[in-house]
């Protein structure tokens, strides 16, 4: 029953943003505009908070970027201008309509591994045979759909980062706001195969690149 429950909480974790509640906070409101603005982009309509869980995290809900979502441990930890740094994050995902682009490439790949499949299906006489082929298809489909679409991920993660530190104009700040962020990362004490899902990139690395960038910004 433990493993049970331990499971379900690590089945809602990856969907907390759905436990959230709309707030007319006018701090975060006008942080929210002033990183639009810098941007040049439309502001959110709504901003959520979610409590739920122990978690130190932000996301935009939807490809329209309506909505962007909080965690309540998030807002703790950070300050204002840590804050803004993190709303320049997201709304740089929305300018460069990341999720669509995650969306369609994920669907081509999956579409161009199945199509093979289909045509090598109607060519088996065997049932038991074309059943086992079509199971191991779909499993080899969804791995390097899964492990694509992760990369891309972390790719756009890194691209994110630097169009926010560039319109912030402070990378120290963007720096603080993710070493703060590191204390909560879970890092393996090794690398592993399991390295190529990760969704994000490591956050010693995102420092790296930013820092990487800001000098030869200045050079």
């Amino acid at each position: 029953m433990k493993r049970l429950m331990n499971s379900i909480e690590k089945m809602l974790l990856r969907i907390w943003w759905l436990y959230s509640y709309e707030v007319n906070n006018p701090i975060l409101k006008n942080i929210s505009l002033e990183a639009a603005s810098a941007l040049n982009v439309r502001p959110f309509n709504k901003i959520k908070i979610s409590d739920k869980f122990p978690l130190v995290n932000a996301a935009v809900v939807g490809f329209r970027c309506r909505t962007i979502v909080l965690t309540e441990t998030l807002l703790e930890l950070m300050n204002i201008e840590e804050l803004k740094a993190i709303f320049l994050h997201e709304y740089a995902h929305c300018k460069q309509k990341h999720q669509t682009k995650l969306l369609t490439i994920s669907l081509l790949i999956l579409i161009l591994t199945m199509l093979p499949t289909s045509l090598i299906f109607l060519e088996i006489d065997s049932e038991l045979i074309s059943i086992s082929l079509l199971a191991l298809m779909i499993c080899t489909a969804y791995i390097i759909m899964l492990s694509i679409a992760r990369y891309l991920t972390r790719r756009f993660e890194f691209e994110a980062d630097l169009i926010a530190v560039e319109a912030s104009r402070n990378p120290v700040v963007y720096i603080d706001m993710l070493k703060k962020l590191k204390i909560f990362e879970a890092r393996p004490s090794r690398k592993s195969l399991t390295s190529i899902f990760r969704s994000h990139p490591y956050i010693e690395e995102r420092i790296k690149k930013i820092i990487e960038a800001s000098i030869k910004h200045i050079s």
